[in-house]
């Protein structure tokens, strides 16, 4: 039946969050899609950030990065939805269209390292999705728990994935096909970034 939305892992949550900032280029445009680590993220980016442009669907992080003066933030239009206070339907998926995001930072549901990135609703994949679709650069936020789970929704293959943060729980022998993974966590963080992967940055794909 596929796994549902996971709770939050607060601390590992907060040190994806903390790693995925330090990869963004200064000035970029960034997708987010709603999720329990992007909200994360979205709190760091208000203590560390000044110069991103945030693209949402969620109401949440809205709520957070939209009132800092030194982030631009825009709350793409659509309907809300009952139980994730964010914004879905043909005019979410419309308005993703008419952005080029440098990053689309996404929270799935569950990664698998056959069948990549999914989601448990239809509507949240088809959102991330698009993102990723929209974005110079896939970055997949995901705590260990995640890895290796499969949900009902794919939302993108392996291959399309630039960048996995995961925490330092997971094994260091995890790779995706053409990107890198990053470790988060005190034992990362004392040693200078951990990776595994390409070892050479991250590949950019190609905008349709």
């Amino acid at each position: 039946a596929g796994i549902a939305r996971a709770q939050p892992r607060t601390r590992h949550a907060e040190a994806i969050a903390r790693m995925a900032i330090t990869l963004i280029e200064p000035g970029s445009t960034v997708f987010v899609n709603a999720g329990s680590t992007t909200l994360a993220f979205a709190h760091e980016l208000v203590c560390t950030r000044t110069d991103l442009r945030v693209i949402t669907n969620s109401i949440n992080i809205a709520q957070i990065t939209g009132p800092c003066e030194h982030l631009e933030t825009l709350l793409l239009g659509g309907t809300p939805h009952a139980e994730v206070p964010a914004t879905y339907g043909e005019l979410t998926l419309s308005e993703i269209e008419r952005f080029r995001a440098d990053y689309a930072v996404i929270s799935p549901v569950g990664f698998s390292a056959l069948r990549g990135a999914t989601d448990y609703a239809l509507h949240e994949a088809e959102v991330a999705r698009k993102m990723i679709r929209s974005a110079r650069t896939c970055m997949i936020l995901c705590y260990a728990e995640k890895l290796e789970a499969e949900s009902r929704i794919n939302i993108c293959r392996p291959e399309e994935i630039d960048i996995l943060i995961t925490d330092e729980r997971a094994g260091p022998g995890l790779t995706i096909c053409r990107g890198e993974v990053f470790h988060a966590g005190a034992s990362a963080a004392a040693s200078g970034t951990a990776r595994s992967g390409g070892g050479t940055g991250a590949p950019k794909r190609q905008q349709a």
